[in-house]
């Protein structure tokens, strides 16, 4: 009963969180998320995969998602619309030392997806990053068609 939850919740003493220990997922965990995210029915069917991602990531979930997500922007994994199912490139290509497939570290993953982006795009990230309440539409849309971009709103 949610009344019950509410009233244990606000009889208890509440304290405050100063730490919170987050452990590296197994390479099994890891190979089971990555299954569970192509849809595939047995782990083994990601094993390669999910060893190659494991080795760049050593179990960071951030960091798995991430790593994830640049294979898919790479075309190293993706998915077939003949099979309909995802598939990726031959994991001996996938070298995790290959600067073209993984990046460094975020800001970098997120300098990469930006660069990735339409110009109009890329300047209104920049605009809207120096005004103060992005939520006024009217002024990043002024200011774009400033910068010789004209936005519908």
């Amino acid at each position: 009963n949610i009344q019950q939850v509410r009233g244990k919740a606000s009889s208890s003493s509440l304290t405050r969180v100063e730490k919170i220990d987050l452990f590296f997922l197994s390479p099994h965990v890891i190979t089971q998320f990555i299954a569970d995210s192509l849809n595939k029915e047995r782990p083994d069917d990601v094993v390669d995969l999910a060893e190659v991602v494991y080795r760049h990531t050593m179990g960071n979930i951030s960091h798995v998602m991430r790593t994830l997500e640049e294979l898919v922007s790479k075309n190293a994994l993706y998915y077939d619309v003949i099979s309909f199912d995802w598939s990726w490139t031959d994991i001996s290509e996938l070298n995790i030392e290959d600067k073209t497939i993984f990046s460094e570290n975020i800001l970098e993953s997120i300098k990469q997806k930006i660069a990735g982006m339409p110009r109009e795009l890329q300047r209104m990230l920049t605009i809207m990053a120096c005004v103060p309440k992005t939520s006024n539409l009217l002024i990043i849309k002024e200011a774009m068609h400033n910068e010789g971009f004209d936005l519908e709103v």
